[in-house]
């Protein structure tokens, strides 16, 4: 079998033999080979540099000299290795550094003195500042994570947050509009403005896949767009879908102008005159703000694909194809939709109990 071979770092070189990852890596003049241990690619890449670092700087650290400082810094330096998304690793390196800043105040200059504890005023510094329940939830898991990879890397005699839970916190029923909402929603809008919240509504796409959408994923001939990575940004799970247009989608693409990569692009400005920028998040979800505001609807960018995703499973679309269009998305988060769980119970009991003729009043 043909050996698969990628250059990872400066100096080091992966390759598989017999579904197994190697490196080789030249060092005082001869060429080492080292089996890594895994069939994983990622897995081996994060290792191959652990190679490479090792020969170059010694082994690491000992628990008790490392500090936690330098374990945030190599994990997100992982997390880059592994190709995450550069929002997730935003919200990462959030998390970690107001962590660290605790564990600073704190005096802690070990990653082997973190504790439970420590964790506990974590969680109370986020309530303090009035984070929700999920959002101290996402980011626990995250320190938790880090802890876990310093664990495996700095040979920590034990994970001391590894029982380290919370509960996990009720799902908040998700605004939706409802198809005559979101038609009113849309005949406010106008121009481009109309265009860009037409493609969301009919597609659920993601506000960030709609800012990275280009021409080339605009595929006429099987009357998809394609929602997939490019060079700085990939889809929130990294997935490669097809989406389906409605006529409407594709009238509004057929009739867009051409002149730049995006599809979608800002209004030139005097910083940008010639115009061709992404759209902004920020400045769509104020003008759309200012119309829910007319209308006295509740909701944000995101509650197009809520109600897209509604609308589908109220039309009766089996759930595998629905998540086929929107990307992954789990059955238990499905089952969130409350709206569309009330909406088809209500139908249901109706046609458990059909209207029945009151007393004394016969049918013809």
């Amino acid at each position: 079998m043909r050996e698969l071979s990628e250059m990872v770092g400066e100096r080091v070189r992966i390759f598989t033999r017999h579904d197994t990852w190697h490196c080789t890596i030249q060092h005082n003049g001869r060429q080492l080979r080292r089996s890594l241990k895994t069939s994983n690619k990622k897995a081996a890449r994060v290792r191959a540099l652990d190679v490479e670092r090792e020969l170059q700087c010694g082994p690491p650290s000992r628990p008790e000299s490392t500090t936690p400082a330098q374990v945030v810094e190599r994990y997100l330096q992982k997390c880059e290795i592994d190709g995450l998304a550069a929002e997730t690793i935003r919200r990462y390196t959030q998390a970690a550094h107001q962590w660290l800043a605790l564990v600073t105040e704190k005096g802690m200059r070990s990653v082997a003195e973190v504790n439970a504890c420590l964790m506990d005023d974590y969680c109370q510094q986020l309530v303090k500042q009035g984070c929700q329940a999920s959002t101290i939830k996402t980011d626990v898991t995250i320190i938790r994570q880090i802890i876990k990879y310093a664990v495996s890397r700095w040979k920590l005699s034990v994970n001391p947050l590894s029982d380290y839970r919370l509960r996990t916190p009720a799902r908040r029923p998700q605004p939706f509009w409802t198809p005559e909402e979101t038609e009113e929603i849309l005949k406010l809008a106008s121009g481009d403005f109309q265009s860009q919240l037409t493609v969301l509504a009919d597609t659920g796409l993601r506000i960030g896949e709609l800012a990275w959408l280009t021409w080339d994923d605009f595929d006429r001939a099987r009357n998809v767009i394609h929602i997939r990575a490019r060079e700085g940004w990939k889809p929130k799970t990294g997935n490669i879908r097809a989406v389906p247009m409605s006529p409407r989608v594709r009238r509004i693409l057929e009739t867009e102008s051409r002149d730049f990569r995006w599809v979608f692009t800002a209004h030139p400005s005097r910083q940008y005159p010639e115009g061709g920028r992404q759209i902004s998040r920020r400045r769509m979800l104020a003008r759309l703000k200012k119309l829910l505001a007319r209308l006295k609807l509740p909701g944000h960018l995101h509650t197009f694909r809520h109600s897209f995703v509604s609308r589908a499973l109220i039309a009766n679309i089996p759930e595998s194809i629905v998540r086929d269009w929107v990307g992954h998305i789990d059955k238990s988060i499905l089952r969130h939709y409350s709206h569309v769980a009330s909406q088809q119970s209500q139908a249901a009991m109706s046609n458990l109990f059909p209207q029945i003729p009151e007393k004394g009043v016969t049918s013809s």
